[in-house]
Parts: C-alpha cells; sequence; structure tokens
C-alpha cells in the first residue's frame, strides 16, 4: 500500500516531499524511515521504502535487469523490469526519478528494486 501511495506521489511530481509515517530523530536513520540517498540503501533494512534522483549509468552483463544507480552520494544496484521503462528511453545522461524498495540479501549488498521510474530531464542534446 505505501509503494502504491508513493508511485501516485511519482505521478504527480511532488515525490520528493512525501515522508514516511514513524518517529523522525534521533536514532532514526535510513533503516528506520525512507532512504532518498542512494549511499543510504547499503544500511537500510528489507523493504524500505526508496525515493532516489539520479542517473542510470550501466547495464550489468549476466545480471538480468540489473543497473547501476549513480546520485550525488554514491552507487547502487538497482533492479528494473522491463514494463517499468514502458515506453521511456534513458541514457545516461538522463535525470530520473526511481521508487521502489530495499532488497535485502546475505549473498550481496543491498539493491533497490524499482517499481516506478520518471523522466526529470533528458540531458544534452547532440
Amino acid at each position: 500500500m505505501r509503494i502504491a501511495i508513493l508511485l501516485l506521489m511519482l505521478c504527480l511530481g511532488g515525490a520528493t516531499s512525501v515522508m514516511a509515517a514513524g518517529f523522525e530523530g534521533p536514532g532514526a536513520g535510513p533503516a528506520a524511515g525512507m532512504v532518498t540517498r542512494a549511499a543510504d540503501v547499503a544500511d537500510a533494512y528489507d523493504d524500505v521504502p526508496c525515493i532516489l534522483e539520479g542517473h542510470l549509468v550501466e547495464k550489468l552483463p549476466q545480471r538480468k535487469n540489473r543497473y547501476v544507480f549513480r546520485d550525488e552520494s554514491g552507487s547502487v544496484v538497482v533492479e528494473i523490469e522491463d514494463e517499468t521503462f514502458g515506453h521511456l528511453t534513458v541514457t545516461p545522461q538522463t535525470r530520473i526519478r526511481i521508487v521502489g524498495q530495499v532488497e535485502w540479501s546475505s549473498k550481496r549488498p543491498n539493491e533497490v528494486e524499482v517499481e516506478g521510474l520518471a523522466i526529470l530531464d533528458e540531458g544534452p542534446r547532440p
């Protein structure tokens, strides 16, 4: 349900102002609330909601639907199904907003399962 609300906010363009319900204060870091920076995904719990803005910089070979996402804080691997892209074309110059949730694994660093994607800026044109 929370992801559905986040997707609605993404479509309406106000996703950056969405706040997760719960305690905000000392000790309530990215593991407790919504993740908004790529660097914070590594320390977040499973299924914590994410809204990230930045760029897809690489498709990972040999890993189905996995991409490297980068923002000003760092990089994280994201999983984006083909259906999520829809009719959108994204390049490394395209600034995007992704909405999803943290996927925890004991074998790999945390990733983000992307459930929605919006283009914020196409980037420079040739």
